[in-house]
């Protein structure tokens, strides 16, 4: 039997001869064979291997069956967005070389051949260099976006109120000739990867830095609520804002709620929060309207069922 035809059969296996005279069959046909007797050992067994084929003697009761089908169906999504990441991954790598190879031979070009380009001309090479250059900052945050995915967590008891003090006291220091006013109130601590938390806390600052540009003083407030669910943590700013009818596009990749000469970015960094907190089985929204600041409640744990 060819490998590529080999296929991997879970067998239900429910005690009774059947089962075992299946199994046996499976096997002489040359497939890899996983016996389950219960719900909770199948569910295992397609987390493994998740393309597998479920057979049964007399088969799991109806809601076994079920959640069997559910756990099967959510496996299947998450082995296709897993390859997804993985092609994104190499495409978005492969890009970058040719966008290299310009921004080299322009670059090439004007030490060579500058006294002889006249002004025009070394205009219309900037704009080609500025515009690589920003394809190849798209291109990173893409990979950046995609390396999320795929790395795994690392949970640790962190104290999430001296994180926060610590990345933005840091932010807020590489702006000395603007005036801040820094709240945050008593944060606690949770379970989380204190280095993906840490990416999302410096995103959400730099972001609150970036859109109250124009603000005296600008003002950034953390907080942590209570609810009945895992706790809620906020950010708040009074910086531009955004119309709330375009809140559906916030946390997509490069969707922007302002011009590139308003606020500078590629609209990746939002997309970046929106991945780390959901890979905590979180989630995130926003309140805004335009001119009045805007506030970010996120979670870092799944909500009650």
């Amino acid at each position: 039997m060819h490998t590529e035809s080999r296929l991997d059969v879970l067998i239900w296996d429910d005690g009774t001869s059947e089962a075992d005279a299946l199994a046996e069959l499976v096997t002489r046909q040359g497939h890899r064979v996983t016996r389950c007797g219960s719900a909770q050992e199948a569910l295992v067994a397609l987390r493994d291997t998740p393309r597998a084929l479920l057979l049964a003697g007399s088969g799991p009761g109806p809601q076994a069956a079920a959640a069997l089908a559910q756990a099967a169906a959510a496996r299947e999504v998450e082995v296709l967005n897993e390859e997804l990441e993985a092609f994104y991954y190499s495409v978005t790598h492969d890009l970058r070389a040719p966008l290299r190879t310009i921004q080299g031979f322009c670059q090439m070009f004007l030490e060579d051949f500058q006294a002889n380009v006249p002004a025009e001309g070394r205009a219309l090479l900037d704009h080609v260099q500025a515009g690589t250059l920003r394809m190849d900052r798209m291109l990173e945050e893409l990979l950046g976006l995609s390396r999320l995915a795929r790395q795994p967590l690392q949970i640790t008891d962190v104290d999430v109120e001296a994180l926060v003090r610590s990345v933005a006291t840091e932010l807020i220091a590489a702006e000395p000739q603007r005036l801040f006013e820094l709240q945050v109130g008593a944060l606690g601590r949770c379970q989380a990867d204190a280095g993906l938390l840490e990416q999302a806390v410096r995103r959400l600052v730099s972001n609150c830095i970036k859109f109250t540009r124009g603000r005296d003083p600008a003002r950034i407030e953390f907080g942590r609520r209570e609810e009945a669910g895992p706790p809620v943590f906020f950010v708040r700013d009074n910086g531009a804002g955004f119309d709330m009818k375009y809140a559906g596009k916030l946390f997509g990749a490069f969707q922007r709620m302002h011009t590139q000469t308003q606020f500078e970015g590629v609209g990746v960094g939002l997309a970046v929060v929106k991945r780390i907190v959901g890979r905590h089985g979180g989630r995130i929204w926003a309140e805004s309207s335009p001119g009045s600041g805007t506030t970010f409640h996120f979670t870092l744990a799944p909500d009650p069922t």
